[in-house]
């Protein structure tokens, strides 16, 4: 593939850029909704960073 070719391509392929939406949470208190979602609801993995395990 030659150049002009190959610049063309990825032209097409650039994404443009989304700012980050922040959203300011009040503590550390999470729903069970998120906890579900996390990590498919194991929200322990035995990594010895706390006395879970």
């Amino acid at each position: 593939m030659n150049k002009e070719k190959r610049d063309a391509v990825n032209a097409s392929r650039k994404k443009t850029y989304e700012t980050p939406v922040f959203q300011e949470e009040k503590g550390m208190d999470f729903p069970e909704e998120i906890w579900e979602e996390f990590n498919g609801g194991n929200w322990c993995f035995g990594c010895s960073n706390c006395n879970c395990n």
